[in-house]
């Protein structure tokens, strides 16, 4: 059985709107998404979204294992660097 994913109806500050998994805490509030299906990968989800909106990306928490930013990892709102130690 897959999962179920959704897509904000409000792009980032990056023009990007986020796909996010079903009890994702960064998902939008009702009226403020939409429901792209049930998918057994995440890939799935992001072509289902790029039919809604061409700039459709990854949330950084749910689906960080599919950001193209390699490296970054996010712990308790802060963006840490792996392998440097340091914080932005």
């Amino acid at each position: 059985m897959g999962e179920k994913y959704f897509i904000s109806t409000k792009p980032r500050t990056d023009g990007a709107y986020s796909i996010h998994r079903e009890g994702c805490p960064f998902l939008p509030g009702r009226g403020k998404h939409i429901f792209l299906g049930t998918f057994q990968s995440a890939k799935s989800a992001i072509k289902e979204g790029q039919k809604y909106f061409n700039s459709a990306g990854t949330c950084k928490f749910c689906l960080k294992e599919h950001c193209p930013e390699k490296g970054y990892r996010i712990l308790m709102g802060t963006i840490k660097i792996s392998g440097s130690g340091s914080s932005i």
